[in-house]
């Protein structure tokens, strides 16, 4: 069964069995995790809320689906950031239908570029070119504590 949606950008590399060993200890719903300590918001109205940046996150499954029963009127934002955007709706969700959410911050979730060096278990990996997507991912499948070649 799939209990969470992960979103993850396309120079992102994740290593799943650091992600999957973060989550275990986790709730299977109302949870948002990622790097969580993004404040965005304050303007036109509209509260501050965090929000997991976006370079990668996690939702449980069930919290898509609440996204689904906001009001048309939330979608309606003067701003699209898509991460914030995702916080905000995880915001909304808490207040209007009364569905509060945790925002886990504990799991090992960076933006870690890749460079030669010891290997830091974080779950996703920015690599500037499509080499280094491969280089990371050969070291992550062999188990290697060192990055360098």
């Amino acid at each position: 069964k799939q209990w969470y949606q992960r979103r993850v950008r396309d120079d992102i590399v994740v290593n799943l069995p650091t992600m999957i060993s973060d989550l275990i200890p986790l709730p299977r719903d109302r949870l948002y995790t990622g790097s969580c300590n993004v404040r965005y918001g304050g303007f036109h109205g509209f509260p501050r809320w965090t929000y997991c940046s976006g370079g990668g996150y996690v939702l449980s499954r069930d919290v898509v689906s609440k996204f689904q029963e906001l009001p048309s009127s939330v979608h309606k934002v003067p701003f699209r950031p898509e991460d914030a955007y995702t916080g905000y709706l995880v915001n909304r969700i808490g207040e209007l239908l009364g569905y509060k959410v945790t925002v886990a911050r504990a799991m090992r979730v960076k933006i870690y570029p890749y460079k030669c060096g010891p290997f830091i278990p974080w779950f996703y990996h920015y690599c500037k070119t499509p080499s280094q997507h491969v280089q990371l991912y050969e070291k992550i499948r062999s188990n290697s504590p060192n990055l360098c070649p």
